[in-house]
């Protein structure tokens, strides 16, 4: 049979208390970190025909995509690096079309 040795088990339980006491009081002082989110800006500049809804406004997307015959959603986001490349030839497609009316092409029923 095994033999029994209570001054061990007796030592790895105060040390276990003295280890969780320990934790309890280091941890316990660390304070969250939390940082407020900058206020929403502008991605496109305020002379291009873009119109930038950068505040969210989903629901005037809607609106603007109902009433119109061509829209071009372009949703990204102001720190994503493929967003800023991008930016520049949406501008530049903004720009091209904005005074032009498409009209859509119907094939003659004959």
């Amino acid at each position: 049979m095994a033999r029994q040795r209570p001054e061990l088990l007796c030592g790895a339980v105060a040390l276990g208390c003295a280890l969780l006491f320990a934790l309890k009081f280091t941890c316990s002082r660390a304070k969250d970190v939390i940082i407020p989110a900058k206020p929403p800006v502008s991605f496109f500049s305020s002379r291009s025909p873009v119109l930038d809804l950068f505040q969210g406004q989903l629901d005037y997307a809607e609106h603007v995509r109902r009433d119109s015959e061509v829209v071009l959603l372009f949703f990204y986001a102001p720190w994503c690096g493929q967003s800023i490349a991008a930016r520049a030839e949406i501008e530049q497609a903004a720009s091209r079309l904005s005074d032009q009316v498409i009209r859509p092409f119907y094939p003659s029923s004959n």
